[in-house]
């Protein structure tokens, strides 16, 4: 079991390796394992605010005005399902160890970052 503290509402890790990463459960945002960005409008300004108050949980900045557009992102995960990625190519459920969607700055990568991954301690 890994560590987890609630912010907003929501259980994430947050995880300072590499660049500072925040990771929460995308089922806890009541949003479905195979959704691209697209279809959910609402979801960056939900997920920037929970970047927002994780980076001051981090002590990483000490108000939301102050927190940087770029670091830490966020990270929402899932465990393995199908699913089609933002260029629509089909994935297999057995061809995944899990699903993460990366949000820094404007919106959602399409790729993720290296330094995520090094992030990434299974815990969320």
């Amino acid at each position: 079991m890994f560590d987890t503290i609630p912010i907003d509402g929501f259980r994430m890790s947050c995880v300072d390796v590499g660049i500072p990463c925040i990771f929460v459960q995308a089922s806890q945002l009541s949003v479905l394992d195979t959704i691209l960005p697209d279809e959910a409008p609402d979801l960056v300004s939900r997920l920037e605010s929970i970047r927002r108050s994780a980076t001051i949980a981090m002590g990483l900045a000490t108000d939301k005005v102050s927190v940087p557009e770029a670091a830490p992102p966020i990270l929402m995960v899932s465990l393995p399902t199908p699913y089609s990625t933002l260029s629509g190519e089909n994935v297999r459920e057995d061809s995944t160890d899990v699903i993460i969607w990366s949000l820094s700055g404007i919106g959602f990568h399409r790729a993720l970052q290296i330094t995520a991954l090094t992030s990434n301690h299974g815990g969320s």
